[in-house]
């Protein structure tokens, strides 16, 4: 059995003091190092500050509501009037911006009196904001489907997309709406026929190659299209062609239709 020694009053009391004096080495060495570190960390989060709010601001997040929560962010828990005087915002409004915030579960409250509040990492934050976004497409994409679905017949025809014409089908579209509107510029006929500008112009060309549309100089040189007499002509004529077709197809349909006679 090993002697039991016994340690004297004298080497306790030594011991205890060399370890006081090891804590007090590492509090003052910390505190010395303590400016740095959150010098470094200012330094930072300053750099990076234009990116955070860009980022934060294309989930939806208001200008003021950034800058309160990414103040809350950096320096941890704040009251409301610690937060207002800070980033200069009224405490009413304040308190309006953390309500927002906890609505979207950026900031949480913590009991006291006055409450102090805190937010969530910045990670946990863009996670709830972009599953916030999802919820939102989601419920417009409902909305649509419920008011197409409730949509007369003809509007449901409106919406659906045309499909893609002819040039002939282009070329007689324009000559209708200069036979209805008269003398129109380029962006007028662009919009009132549906044909994009360089198709458009295409099309103006071979018209009035054709001597189906004219060019007109109005006012102070302002360009202008009109449908000449031939062009009425050749717009008549399609449409009694157009008006034609269907009886020319019914009868074919008719003819094909029947059983051929037997000798």
């Amino acid at each position: 059995m090993e002697p039991v020694v016994e340690k004297s009053s004298e080497t306790i009391s030594t011991q205890d003091s060399r370890s006081q004096a090891e804590k007090v080495f590492v509090r003052d060495n910390f505190n010395e190092q303590m400016p740095t570190f959150k010098e470094t960390l200012t330094n930072f989060v300053n750099e990076q500050m234009p990116t955070f709010k860009e980022a934060l601001a294309n989930f939806g997040l208001l200008r003021k509501e950034i800058n309160v929560y990414l103040h809350l962010a950096i320096t941890g828990p704040k009251k409301a009037k610690e937060i207002g005087e800070a980033i200069a915002i009224h405490r009413t409004e304040t308190y309006r911006l953390l309500h927002h915030l906890e609505k979207k579960g950026l900031v949480f409250s913590v009991l006291g009196n006055p409450a102090k509040f805190t937010a969530v990492p910045l990670d946990k934050a863009i996670d709830l904001l972009i599953e916030a976004q999802k919820i939102k497409i989601q419920i417009l994409e409902n909305q649509k489907t419920g008011l197409v679905e409730s949509l007369p017949a003809k509007e449901k025809a409106k919406t659906t997309r045309r499909p893609p014409r002819s040039q002939l089908e282009m070329n007689v579209d324009i000559l209708e709406v200069l036979a209805q509107g008269g003398p129109l510029k380029l962006t007028h006929i662009m919009y009132k026929a549906h044909v994009n500008c360089n198709l458009l112009r295409e099309c103006l060309d071979f018209l009035i190659k054709q001597g189906l549309v004219e060019v007109k100089i109005i006012g102070r040189e302002r360009k202008v299209y009109a449908i000449t007499q031939l062009g009425v002509t050749v717009l008549e004529q399609f449409r009694e062609l157009k008006e034609a077709l269907p009886i020319i197809e019914e009868t074919g349909n008719e003819a094909r239709n029947q059983e051929p006679y037997l000798f």
